[in-house]
């Protein structure tokens, strides 16, 4: 898409013949008329919506009536009314997203008197934020060293690279190299990201980054004493939260603000050298909940709640036993544990009011002393529970509006769904097989229509496999009635091809993920191996983003580090 704004490299153009841009002249006169700025434009160099650190450059034509050559013409760039750059460049930041930018134009002859009248635009839309996904990848492969086949590294050998992409080449960064990265998490234009690795004395240790996406802008910014990994970020309050282990204090519950002098302990929830092991940080309005064990030492995890000072940091009252699948619902919490104090074990959904505090029984889908083991799933209003059932079997859907005893099953021959995803265009279920449904397929998820099978022309066995949603359509890896595996859209109810990656059999396509409008996933052919892959949605869009490992050797890409396999 083009834009009236990209960073700024100057186009002048002259209606006259001119000697250069920019080149000196006299065009000094009495009777000197003012040069012109016509066709201001801001062009964004990167393409498409326009976001922090793109490069928007100025274009413009200069003219002069008297042929005047051009001189030091001004630039202005606002937002906001106030006056961000003087350059004819403007890369935007953090502070701008959500925001318009003004870019003002001024032609100046080359005698530097001469000033023409300031021509203004206005970006047509505001500033987004520029996404970046962090993964890792074999950073430098060598011969000696075969990942396949061995089983830790070797030490003191940090064989993996940590990377972020923005579903561009020239914006895929080696940020460094690491032994193992989790999950990170955005604080304001930056990342925390935890990594473990061997530093400089040859020591393993676990440590958090501050990234801003580059090599140069990424720093180590606390190192634990120990070899044990932070884990569980979530940003609350401008901080980011977190569990981490130290020799001390055990593993507890830590806080960031991407400093070394403010990385430190927040609670030490079990005083001593005993864990609380906090997890599962969610945030909810003005409070985060997360589970950790009791702090009376009876090694039961209980539902914990902080407001983001120590003092507002304490467990739930009365007590949630064996909290788990923490997830936010309009403005309230739903989760998987059990009230009964007498049964702890005894793990249903549950719904915690947080304007009054109480918490209660959505149902006992599972009777007794038995779990139903539930877990949630939200889209806009909309909250299914996945639950398994004595009476409908295992891993049976109900949606829900959080109330007590409301739950409706969803009707389906397709019994059980171990894997369910939300997308925008709604929720979407893949289906084990059993014998009324002998095929593992797509369905729509709705409370009006239950579940709604998609098709694939010519094949009822299609084995859906990781689903993601570029532009308000669904994708997913499937095979065809020849068990070719490649990437297909959904499209009125039907699996469509979108490209042939590997001509000679299957490219399998896994870890779909939505960056700046591109979907970047991990493919194989027999050219490049398994590398990263980017696409738009059309077939001549769905191309290689980046030969990690040149040739056929592939680069071994952990794109979703939440599920690090090496973790």
């Amino acid at each position: 898409m083009e834009f009236k704004m990209r960073l700024l490299s100057v186009l002048c153009i002259s209606t006259v013949v001119l000697s250069g841009c920019g080149s000196s002249g006299d065009g000094s006169s009495s009777n000197n008329h003012a040069p012109v700025a016509s066709n201001v434009a801001i062009e964004d160099i990167n393409g498409g919506d326009i976001r922090t650190q793109d490069i928007l450059k100025a274009t413009y034509q200069y003219t002069d009536q008297d042929g005047d050559q051009e001189g030091n013409t001004k630039f202005r760039w606002t937002i906001d009314g106030k006056v961000v750059s003087e350059e004819s460049e403007y890369a935007p930041v953090y502070a701008d997203i959500g925001k318009t930018i003004t870019l003002e134009v001024t032609p100046v002859a080359s005698d530097g008197k001469t000033t023409g009248n300031a021509v203004s635009v206005e970006t047509d839309s505001a500033v987004l934020e520029r996404e970046l996904l962090i993964f890792t990848a074999m950073a430098e492969p060598e011969d000696e060293f075969d990942i396949a086949a061995t089983a830790v590294p070797s030490p003191g050998e940090n064989f993996l690279g940590l990377y972020a992409t923005d579903g561009s080449e020239s914006g895929t960064t080696l940020l460094r190299k690491v032994v193992i990265a989790t999950k990170p998490e955005k604080l304001d234009n930056n990342f925390i990201i935890p990594i473990g690795y061997w530093n400089d004395e040859n020591t393993p240790r676990g440590a958090l980054l501050l990234s801003d996406g580059t090599a140069e802008g990424t720093k180590t910014i606390k190192e634990s004493s120990i070899d044990e990994l932070p884990w569980g970020l979530a940003t609350f309050n401008g901080k980011v939260f977190l569990s981490w282990e130290n020799a001390d204090t055990g593993r507890e519950l830590w806080v960031t603000d991407g400093t070394e002098e403010n990385t430190k302990l927040f609670k030490d929830l079990i005083p001593g050298e005993e864990s609380s092991s906090p997890a599962e940080f969610t945030v909810v309005g003005d409070q985060m909940y997360f589970r950790a064990y009791a702090s009376d030492g009876s090694r039961k995890y209980v539902l914990w709640q902080t407001n983001g000072t120590e003092e507002g940091t304490e467990e739930v009252s009365p007590a949630v036993y064996n909290p788990r699948n923490l997830t936010e619902y309009k403005g309230n919490l739903v989760l998987a544990g059990s009230i009964n104090q007498d049964l702890p074990a005894d793990i249903e959904p549950l719904y915690l009011d947080t304007d009054t505090g109480e918490t209660t029984l959505i149902a006992d889908i599972n009777p007794g002393l038995n779990t139903s083991n539930p877990s949630f799933y939200t889209h806009g209003d909309r909250l299914l529970i996945r639950a398994n059932s004595p009476t409908y079997g295992n891993q049976r859907l109900w949606f829900s509006q959080g109330e007590t005893g409301d739950p409706e099953l969803i009707e389906a021959t397709a019994a059980a769904f171990p894997y369910v995803y939300a997308t925008s265009q709604g929720l979407f279920g893949i289906n084990s097989s059993n014998p009324d449904e002998p095929y593992a397929s797509l369905w729509s998820l709705n409370e009006t229509e239950g579940a709604t099978k998609m098709t694939m022309e010519n094949n009822l066995e299609y084995k859906p496999l990781y689903i993601a949603d570029l532009n308000g359509t669904a994708y997913v890896s499937a095979q065809d009635a020849m068990e070719d595996r490649e990437l297909y859209r959904v499209e009125e109810g039907t699996l469509k091809l979108v490209a042939d990656i590997n001509e000679n059999g299957s490219s399998y396509p896994g870890y779909l993920t939505t960056v700046n409008n591109t979907l970047v996933f991990i493919a194989q052919n027999d050219e490049f191996g398994r590398e990263l892959w980017r696409t738009d949605g059309t077939e001549t869009g769905t191309q290689l983003l980046m030969d990690i490992t040149a040739g056929t050797q592939s680069s071994d890409i952990i794109l979703d580090l939440s599920k690090n396999p090496r973790f």
